[in-house]
Order: C-alpha cells, then structure tokens, then sequence
C-alpha cells in the first residue's frame, strides 16, 4: 500500500511538471502568435484593409500581449475605426486604452491629426493626486520685541560708577522634522488646488549671557553669567495651496503658494543651563526640560511658498522633492499668559529667561510618494 503511494505521488509530480511545462510553453506561443498578428494588423493597416485590423488583433488584447503591444493594438485598432467612419466603436476602444495607461499621450508631429483630435475629446488628466511625505525642517526665530529678566545693570568697573551693560542675546536655527499627506484635485489643465495634514517638531536654540545684580557694588566679572536652552515645539498644520505643474517638462517641476493653519500640542525647554562664566567658580545650574506651552499662543497661521520636482517610477507613480518656505503671521509668545505660568516663572528667576515676542520661519525639505488618480471620460 506504502509503495502504492509512493509510485503515485512520482506520478503526479511528473504530470504536475508536465502540465505547468505546457501551459508555459502555450503562454509563449500564443504571445508570439499575438506578435505577429499585431505585425499583420500594422500591414494591413498601412495598406487600407481597415475592416482587418479588428479581427486580428481583438482576440489578442484580452490575453495574449505585451502591455505596451496591448497599448500599440488600442491605439492602431482605434485610428482603424475612425477610418471606418465608427466613431462610436473608436470612443470605446480609445477609452480603453487610456484606462490600460491613463497617461498615454499624443505626438502633434508624428500621429494622425484624426488620433489627435480623438485623444482630446476625452479627459486625460487625473481627478486628483494623493501624497505622503517626510522630510526635514530648519526652523529660526525673528524676535519682534526682545524682552529682559534684567534690562539695564549699573556696575562698578575698574573703581568707574556706572557702566551700563545690556544683556546679549542669540538665537540659532535648528533642524527638526515633518510628516504629512496631501491630496491635489485638478482645477484647470496644469492648475491644482490642494490641501494637506502635517504633523512636525520645529526646533531651534537660546543663548544669552547677563549680569545678575542690578545697581550691584561688585566687579563687573564676578556677576557674569550665560544661560541656554532649546526650545522644541509640536505642531499640527493644515496647508491650504494652489500649485501650478509644468507637465511638458521631463522632470516635471511645479510652484505653489498658499496659506496654512498651526496648531501647537506641545512645547517644551529642553537642556536648561546656567553657568557662571566669569569671576569667582560656581557650579552650573542644569535642568533636563521644563513644559512651557502655556506661554504660547496654540493656534497660528502661516503663509508658504514651495519649488517642487516630480520624478516618475514605473507605472503612474512618482518621487517628490519638494523646498517650502514659510512665515508665521503672529506672535508665538503669548503676551497675556507668559509671565503666569509656573515654569516659566521658575526660569525667569534662576536662568535669567525672559521670554521674547517672536515669529518663526522655517524651510522644509521633504521627500513624497505621490500617486494620481484618473478616471477618463469623453467630454466632446
């Protein structure tokens, strides 16, 4: 019974070899036969026997070609109706082939004029565009009104009385990061209007050094002291934009301008310090973070500007590059409640951190995968 099994289970092995054998080999000859049928068809085509083309290459475009042979069948079997005066049958079949590749395209200098005109009766661009992208972002401060925990020192310097010493102040852009999707529906031709949804992390740092005393009786290097933290902040953003695309180009690069929401979720002081940078040793006052989205507005807009460039893959698909700038329109510090909060108190009185009256800017980097979605249409 064992060896019964056993001769069976061979048998089926080399039936199963045999069968997948043929139907390979089946595959390849029907390929080939539709080859050359498209051949024929291109002949007969070219010598006026229209009425052919269908019967030689409609068994064929179901099963049998290449995708690009499927797209050169459509369209010559298309051009033969039209020939043939079956404008109805040549709408069909070229619908057909816009949605085998729905980005098919018409040479004014090569193709018939009857192919041309055909191809622009229907819709040919995409309904709209989907993205998602992440990328990078260089934030920076522009201080509209810069404040002081201790505005103007009059020290003694060398036996003089006064000398007045301003506090300095440095902020220094950083990099962060950004994700979001977007999504572009077509208003005209090359003209798109979009919307997207982004979360992303704007980082930049502060630096300043003071004098702690005011009206104090001691040497100006005995009081000198720097104070640093980096201020990381979570954003939510809604962009709003219009872009024009410059199809005809290989590349095809594309500008946009338009306005975003920001809403901030969270805020935070990281890697606070003081130190004593002058006179006599002091240790260095060091603190891990401390929260202060309290002393910020949450809610802002932004105008952006944007370069883009749009690389296509196989198939409908494309890589993204895009460069955005963009500019907040309000004051990140809040001016009612900055000075109430907790932490920032706390700040105030041991670090020397007054906050000031800023806006943000920041330039993004960011890479997409986008896809289009078409759904042609005779529209004349």
């Amino acid at each position: 019974m064992i060896g019964f099994f056993r001769i069976d289970i061979k048998h089926f092995c080399q039936l199963l070899i045999v069968a997948v054998g043929l139907f390979f080999g089946l595959d390849v000859q029907s390929q080939d036969v539709c080859t050359r049928n498209l051949e024929d068809a291109r002949e007969s085509f070219g010598q006026g026997r229209f009425i052919e083309v269908d019967s030689l290459l409609r068994k064929c475009i179901d099963r049998g070609f290449t995708k690009q042979e499927r797209i050169d069948a459509l369209e010559l079997l298309a051009l033969s109706k039209l020939y043939l005066d079956d404008m109805e049958m040549a709408d069909s079949v070229y619908l057909e082939l816009l949605t085998v590749d729905p980005e098919h395209t018409v040479n004014p200098l090569i193709d018939p004029p009857d192919l041309i005109f055909l191809h622009q009766s229907f819709r040919t661009e995409p309904l709209f565009t989907y993205s998602v992208s992440a990328g990078l972002t260089y934030s920076s401060p522009a201080v509209i009104h810069s404040d002081f925990i201790y505005p103007i020192t009059l020290v003694k310097y060398n036996d003089q009385l006064p000398l007045v010493m301003d506090p300095v102040k440095d902020y220094q852009g950083s990099i962060g990061y950004i994700f979001g999707v977007n999504m572009d529906a077509v208003v005209y031709r090359s003209i798109y209007v979009g919307m997207g949804l982004s979360y992303s992390r704007t980082v930049f740092k502060y630096k300043a050094q003071y004098l702690r005393d005011i009206y104090a009786s001691f040497d100006v290097e005995d009081l000198y002291y720097e104070s640093t933290y980096k201020q990381n902040m979570d954003w939510i953003s809604v962009p709003v934009y219009i872009k024009y695309q410059f199809d005809k180009i290989k590349f095809k690069p594309y500008l946009l301008g338009g306005a975003s929401y920001n809403g901030l979720i969270r805020s935070r002081q990281n890697d606070l310090t003081r130190e004593k940078i002058a006179g006599t040793p002091e240790t260095k006052l060091e603190r891990g973070s401390a929260n202060d989205i309290g002393s910020k507005n949450k809610n802002n807009f932004s105008l952006n500007l944007g370069l883009g460039f749009m690389y296509k893959t196989n198939g409908i698909d494309y890589i993204v590059v895009e460069f955005r700038y963009s500019r907040f329109l309000k004051n990140v510090s809040s001016m009612d409640t900055r000075y109430g909060d907790i932490d920032n108190q706390t700040n105030m009185i041991l670090y020397g951190i007054a906050l000031d009256d800023y806006s943000l800017s920041s330039f993004d980097l960011t890479f997409k995968f986008l896809r289009p979605f078409y759904k042609p249409k005779k529209i004349r």
